[in-house]
């Protein structure tokens, strides 16, 4: 550059704004009649948008490709048999309305397994996601086994939990995740006894208040 421009050697320090409002002032002025830097101021100016490109490319690259290997890790995780299955839950205390105990429990079916006592398919409670899905009940030791197939579930979520409410009480059958919105998952209330009336609510947990997506009741 030119010794004969001083104002125009700031041009790196004006086009990133690292200039004081007075500095900058200067350097602007200087650029309406000269029309070396102004052209240089062009050329440099468009050297930094390429580069801020080249950087949010770069970012977006690594954040899909870390949220793909989050999804191979997930799909990765040992899923269920077709001829036998086990899922392990852990348990999740449950902030209100949970007057009995929240399970987590280890659950290992085969394909003959308990004797089904009703199936039905949940109603979508959510404005927002086109949830769907089934469950199955069934006696085990020590309380009822809830069978869950769902879909469409709120990919935003962190996990998703179950709750089992009776006679003014609200149980946690347990805590589980979805991969691509959809999973299948047996859950165990316990202990359990014969009631006449219940209702079943799959809540949704995320960054906002829980909803819940997907509801049943009897």
């Amino acid at each position: 550059m030119s010794l004969l421009c001083p104002e125009g050697e700031r041009l790196p320090e004006y086009l990133t704004e690292r200039l004081s409002p007075a500095d900058a002032a200067r350097v602007h002025a200087h650029l309406a009649g000269c029309g070396v830097c102004r052209r240089l101021a062009d050329e440099v100016e468009v050297g930094l948008a390429a580069m801020v490109i080249a950087r949010d490319e770069a970012v977006e690259q690594e954040r899909v490709t870390s949220a793909a290997a989050a999804r191979a890790e997930v799909r990765l995780a040992p899923q269920r048999p077709r001829g036998r299955r086990t899922v392990a839950l852990a348990a999740a205390a449950c902030g209100v309305l949970i007057t009995g105990a929240a399970l987590g429990v280890v659950l290992e079916r085969q394909t003959s397994g308990p004797e089904t006592l009703a199936e039905f398919t949940l109603s979508n409670e959510s404005v927002f996601d086109p949830a769907a899905g089934t469950a199955a009940l069934a006696l085990v030791d020590g309380g009822l086994q809830i069978g869950l197939e769902l879909d469409g579930l709120p990919r935003d979520a962190e996990f998703f939990e179950c709750l089992w409410h009776v006679d003014g009480e609200t149980r946690s059958a347990g805590t589980f995740a979805a991969v691509d919105g959809a999973v299948e998952v047996d859950l165990v209330v316990a202990p359990f006894e014969g009631v006449p009336s219940w209702t079943l609510d799959i809540v949704s947990h995320s960054s906002e208040d829980p909803r819940v997506v997907l509801t049943a009741e009897r």
